[in-house]
């Protein structure tokens, strides 16, 4: 019996939904959908789209939040730096005990990674000065009130990327649940024409999915392109669904140097990404679909310059 998988990837599943609601509006009123209705379908497949939005927007946001805070400790490093050297000649040269009072408490002058033990640094540098004001030099811009403005900076940064990391974090769970939600419509979709049609009915092509009593191998692959990719030495693949498939193999030759075709990945989506090609090689490329029947028909081979 033919299987009809549902995608976990946002793409590829908003194009089941896209396909499945177009069957919908075809078929919904002859064959009596109740309850998968195609309104029920685009108000699901709409809020994937809307979460996927706001994921990759707020994701968008993180990175930026990160590079702000990476920025403020890159600009305050040097004069932490300087203000370290200016209290050598009090508390020595290498690292001993007294170096702890004025922030540095790693067993090391260096200056930590972790921007939370930076901020802890300069808090503790600040409070140091305020009682050794004779350590200050206002000259170089080494006092109380500006360590403790670099480390208002350094805390407002830090703040600002903790946001962004949580808002991410829900928006990724906001955006995982309306898969969830939109899988579990689709597949109830199923069921639901299981009970309104014939498992050999040629209707189910309309919703995009294959017959359920259909048996065998997976058929051909069609509209099978290949372009570069994103990446340096990389190509990017595509081709359309193939009917019966739950996988495709991925074959790859590199020209000059392979005798014949070797797998190279199977994904379980009509595109795929073949990564470290050789640079200025020419690679041949073929696809073939996969399921519990076996492997179909080869596609065309597509020949690509890297």
């Amino acid at each position: 019996m033919a299987e009809n998988p549902i995608f976990n990837k946002v793409g590829p599943l908003l194009r089941q939904a896209e396909m499945a609601a177009a069957g919908l509006h075809l078929h919904e009123t002859t064959l009596g959908v109740a309850h998968n209705t195609e309104s029920n379908v685009l108000i699901d497949r709409a809020a994937l789209v809307t979460a996927q939005r706001n994921f990759v927007s707020t994701r968008t946001v993180k990175a930026s939040a990160s590079k702000t805070r990476q920025s403020v400790v890159r600009q305050m490093t040097p004069e932490i730096l300087t203000g370290r050297d200016l209290l050598k000649p009090h508390l020595g040269r290498d690292y001993s005990q007294p170096w702890n009072a004025a922030g540095w408490t790693h067993r090391t002058l260096a200056l930590p990674h972790d921007p939370d033990d930076l901020a802890l640094l300069l808090e503790t540098l600040a409070a140091y000065l305020t009682s050794h004001s004779a350590h200050e030099n206002a000259p170089l811009n080494f006092t109380a009130t500006r360590i403790t403005a670099l480390h208002t900076q350094l805390i407002g940064a830090i703040g600002g990327e903790i946001t962004a990391q949580t808002a991410n974090l829900n928006a990724k769970r906001a955006r995982d649940a309306a898969i969830r939600t939109l899988v579990g419509r689709l597949r109830n979709l199923i069921k639901e024409l299981s009970s309104l049609m014939p498992g050999d009915d040629a209707r189910w092509y309309d919703f995009g999915f294959v017959p359920p009593a259909v048996v065998g191998a997976p058929g051909s692959i069609k509209a099978f392109v290949a372009h570069a990719g994103v990446l340096p030495q990389s190509v990017m693949l595509d081709w359309r669904d193939s009917d019966l498939a739950t996988s495709y193999h991925v074959y790859v030759q590199i020209v000059g140097t392979d005798a014949h075709f070797n797998l190279n990945q199977t994904v379980h989506d009509s595109d795929a990404t073949v990564l470290n090609l050789p640079a200025g090689g020419t690679v041949r490329f073929m696809i073939r679909a996969v399921n519990e029947h076996g492997e179909g028909p080869v596609s065309e081979v597509l020949e690509l310059a890297v």
